[in-house]
């Protein structure tokens, strides 16, 4: 048993202790830091979400987007590696156009699940067409009244150019309440597909780029059906426009699938890049520009000086 002094002696250094800490409260006027520097400042309401953080890719985004007037949202991950860097990674953002990432797999799930063939036909007028989107769509001022696509045919056309009019007709095809059901099931948390305000993150399109990627959106025939339409892209004045020329079967080969996005004072763009024996997503999302011309030329040259970063780390002195 202890004896009393021990016990006295005991109380009192926990008394001691205590009277440090409170003083050391009171005392302290910094700002936002826990009483003393060695007491850590857990906060058991919040989950702390942890990333890592690449000094170099920091540099990058931080030399090419300050003093842009915006905000922005970037994430940028090494899939050969746990090499990521992020900066707003999970602020929200208008998807833009962006949301037909999820309408491509969408459809493609319905194909494979043997409800929709790529044959089927689907017809729309015009009229009916500016109603459901708000406005004439870019490329339809010369269409006829009605216009009709197979289900091929939208989707390359979603893919070559971002179609406003073919999405719409995909997506009542299937059902809108698919594109949520199909973000939810990918894992995508922050990504909102209902309602009149779609929205998403950097940190999300991502990690849906990453699934593509690993051919883990639906499936793996469904993620290369997804890649081969995204690569008939051609708008490429964001994450390509500086790279060098795409060459293939070469040391130096690389491909990028990517989708872009836009709506007055947003540009977005984000994709896997595959270079040489390495591949990274990049994610570029944008909102509030004063000069959307400004941004796209920014983002531009940060993808060439990730685009140089991965390179370097793939060559022969990389990781």
């Amino acid at each position: 048993m202890s004896s009393p002094n021990r016990l006295t002696k005991l109380a009192l250094w926990v008394l001691f202790i205590m009277g440090a800490i409170l003083i050391s409260a009171k005392i302290y006027t910094g700002p936002l830091r826990p009483p003393l520097a060695w007491l850590p400042n857990f906060n058991f309401s919040s989950t702390y979400i942890y990333s890592y953080e690449n000094e170099q890719l920091a540099g990058i985004v931080k030399k090419n987007l300050s003093g842009m007037e915006g905000q922005f949202g970037v994430y940028i991950e090494d899939l050969n590696s746990d090499d990521k860097y992020e900066f707003n990674g999970q602020h929200s953002f208008p998807t833009a156009s962006l949301y037909k990432l999820f309408l491509l797999a969408a459809v493609l799930k319905e194909v494979e699940n043997g409800q929709l063939s790529l044959d089927d036909r689907l017809s729309w007028s015009k009229s009916a067409l500016i109603e459901a989107y708000g406005e004439l769509d870019f490329g339809y001022e010369e269409a006829a009244e009605i216009i009709s696509y197979s289900v091929d045919e939208a989707l390359m056309r979603v893919g070559r150019i971002s179609d406003n009019f073919a999405s719409i007709m995909l997506a009542e095809k299937i059902g809108w309440e698919k594109l949520q059901e199909l973000a939810n099931k990918l894992g995508v948390s922050s990504t909102v597909l209902t309602g009149d305000s779609f929205s998403t993150t950097a940190k999300d399109i991502g990690f849906y780029f990453k699934l593509l990627y690993q051919k883990r959106v639906v499936s793996e025939v469904v993620s290369s059906q997804i890649i081969e339409y995204l690569s008939l892209n051609q708008i490429n004045n964001r994450l390509p426009a500086k790279l060098p020329p795409e060459t293939q079967n070469q040391p130096d080969s690389w491909q990028l699938v990517h989708k872009t996005g836009e709506l007055a004072g947003i540009r977005h763009d984000g994709g896997f890049m595959i270079l040489s024996q390495k591949a990274y997503v990049i994610v570029i999302l944008s909102k509030d520009l004063k000069y959307e011309d400004e941004a796209i030329e920014a983002m531009a040259n940060l993808s060439k000086e990730v685009f140089e970063y991965f390179k370097e780390k793939s060559g022969p002195t990389g990781n």
